[in-house]
């Protein structure tokens, strides 16, 4: 079987014997999205056992690049989605859901602050030691 993949497009094909022109014809399985999280279900009725793990595997491969690609993007934006959300928050009202928006943004920038100092890039400010009388 091959499989071609252009741009974000997977297509396969076998190669099927045919005896009245005594040659191997090419005989399209499926064209499917590189992006899609599994075999659409037509196509995968199609596939032998080792070609819907071979397939499989470069759909497993092409979600884990796309997730740090995203991840990069994410770390990128973030100043100015801060700045964005310090201003949001600057123009609400108290309410119960901003409490608890507030609450889980919380607790998400903690883990991005571990995150930095296990990266090394963490705190630069250095503290006072406070002496004890």
């Amino acid at each position: 079987m091959q499989i071609r993949i252009r741009r974000h497009t997977v297509t396969l094909i076998r190669t099927v014997y045919d005896p009245k022109i005594k040659r191997g014809r090419s005989v399209s399985l499926g064209t499917f999205s590189l992006d899609a999280d599994e075999i659409p279900p037509e196509i995968d009725a199609r596939l032998r056992a080792d070609e819907r793990e071979q397939i499989q595997a470069i759909l497993r491969r092409r979600k884990t690049s796309r997730e740090l690609e995203l991840e990069e993007i994410a770390a990128r934006a973030l100043p100015a989605n801060l700045r964005r959300a310090v201003r949001w928050y600057e123009r609400q009202n108290k309410s119960t859901d901003l409490a608890a928006l507030a609450r889980t943004s919380r607790d998400e920038f903690s883990q991005l602050l571990a995150a930095m100092v296990r990266a090394g890039v963490g705190r630069t400010r250095q503290r006072r030691k406070t002496s004890k009388s």
